[in-house]
């Protein structure tokens, strides 16, 4: 499956962060992004179970792109 450069994937956690934040359910768009990235090792979760202040995409997309 296709992935997203890594500006696209800044922006789309952005976005997911946004509806967070407005309380929309954000399990949909990080269920989706679990399969795009083959997530088996639940990075993506971790990221969004973390406190929102000591989050870093730049982690997260490294951590998915090894």
């Amino acid at each position: 499956m296709a992935k997203f450069s890594k500006n696209n994937f800044h922006m789309v956690i952005n976005e997911i962060q946004d509806m967070e934040a407005e309380d929309q359910n954000i399990w949909i768009p990080i269920g989706c992004l679990e399969v795009m990235y083959e997530d088996d090792f639940g990075w993506i979760d971790y990221f969004f179970h973390s406190d929102p202040q000591n989050r870093n995409i730049d982690w997260l997309w490294n951590k998915l792109n090894k």
